[in-house]
């Protein structure tokens, strides 16, 4: 069944909103890893009921000097599907090699998106994320993607052929926007430029959905 797209939304209309939890991960107050919640939202005209939110993103922030334990660990105990990322911080891992140039081992994951039905295809989840990501790379060594299809729905009833096919669109999306695949499962841009970001990968998708 052919799901009903929406009408392309008038640029002025749209708002992104962020917010920041910091989940403590002790007594200490600084001991914490940050959870960045970001939205794009058309505000209700009549200002009476809810806004329509059109695509959602959560996005980690980890520097190891906020944390007690291991980085790996820290992740894992998040959540499993962001176990990948601690890899990163094992011997052998990128944080280990000369690639990392800058801001010691702070780590910034997108975690995933999810635009609501009948506005996907638009490019409004790659937007979002691309909006969160050149927010707060500038602090980030290393800023990571895990390309993964979560509007199919649960993973234990994925198709197999529809998932791949879905994962390599994913995978050929991100590395249209700068990111090289680091092992089986996560892709990753090393010593990010915040510059270059905003203008290329942000400045086209921004023209991409804002030239409604």
């Amino acid at each position: 069944m052919t799901m009903m797209q929406h009408d392309p939304i008038e640029p002025w209309r749209l708002r992104i909103d962020a917010n920041c939890q910091r989940r403590a991960l002790s007594d200490d107050p600084l001991d914490g890893l940050r959870h960045w919640h970001y939205a794009l939202v058309v505000p209700d005209p009549r200002e009476s009921g809810p806004d329509l939110v059109v695509a959602r993103a959560d996005l980690y922030f980890l520097d190891p000097n906020d944390v007690e334990d291991d980085p790996a660990e820290t992740i894992e105990e998040e959540s499993a599907d962001l176990a990948p990322f601690g890899a990163l911080y094992l011997p052998g891992g990128l944080f280990n090699s000369d690639e990392v140039e800058v801001y010691g081992q702070t780590l910034l994951i997108a975690d995933r998106v999810e635009v609501a039905p009948g506005y996907r295809g638009r490019s409004y989840g790659p937007w979002l994320l691309a909006e969160a990501i050149a927010d707060l790379m500038a602090q980030s060594s290393i800023v990571g993607v895990l390309p993964a299809p979560y509007e199919l729905g649960d993973p234990r009833t994925y198709d197999s052929v529809e998932y791949e096919a879905a994962r390599d669109r994913l995978r050929a999306l991100w590395a249209r926007l700068g990111f090289e695949p680091e092992g089986d499962s996560i892709m990753v841009m090393v010593n990010p430029s915040v510059d270059e970001f905003r203008s290329t990968v942000l400045a086209g998708l921004r023209a991409r959905v804002l030239s409604v």
